[in-house]
């Protein structure tokens, strides 16, 4: 569980909130407009957000869709930029927040330093299950905990799994996969 959808403002979960000091509160992120034609932007927490940087930058939520707007130095580029151009990715895509939940992006596994993820799960590059996680297939995990869990092997991630009674569905990508 990485966050939700509430109110129009995505809260994060534990996994992605900032440890704050205790009592402290927590302030938001006001974004500007979004760019035409591409939906409604939120207001993200900014204790979470601190915890989203891969660097300098800027939550950003176009629609349902979630993305980090990388801030180069010297170079002042906001979301208020962004206003009246149309974008293909404004940035690293996070994931998606439908119906009062969030989905992670194949790229935000990607891009995840290690270790950033609660949960994991370790293949060896040899393993059946390996190829089986590439080829679309679920496994069975009887030790994860249920929830997203990034699919790792040999310590790179691959992408992600949702683990339910036991078994990690797969949500690798279907145009990346392997056939036979």
């Amino acid at each position: 569980h990485l966050g939700a959808l509430r109110a129009g403002r995505f809260e994060p979960a534990h996994a992605l909130a900032l440890a704050a000091a205790p009592g402290a509160a927590a302030r938001e992120c006001r974004l500007a407009a979004p760019a035409r034609g591409c939906g409604t932007l939120g207001r993200v927490p900014a204790r979470g957000a601190a915890r989203l940087r891969p660097g300098r930058g800027e939550p950003l939520l176009f629609g349902e869709q979630l993305y980090w707007l990388p801030h180069a130095p010297g170079a002042a580029l906001g979301s208020a930029d962004l206003a009246g151009l149309r974008t293909l990715r404004p940035g690293l895509h996070l994931g998606a927040l439908r119906a009062g939940r969030f989905e992670p992006a194949h790229a935000l596994a990607l891009a995840a330093a290690p270790g950033a993820a609660a949960r994991e799960c370790r293949l060896a590059a040899a393993s059946a299950e390996a190829a089986a996680y590439l080829r679309g297939e679920a496994l069975a995990q009887p030790g994860l905990a249920a929830g997203w869990t990034v699919v790792t092997v040999d310590g790179y991630p691959l992408g992600w799994g949702k683990v339910s009674g036991g078994q990690l569905k797969n949500h690798y990508p279907k145009g990346l996969r392997r056939m036979g």
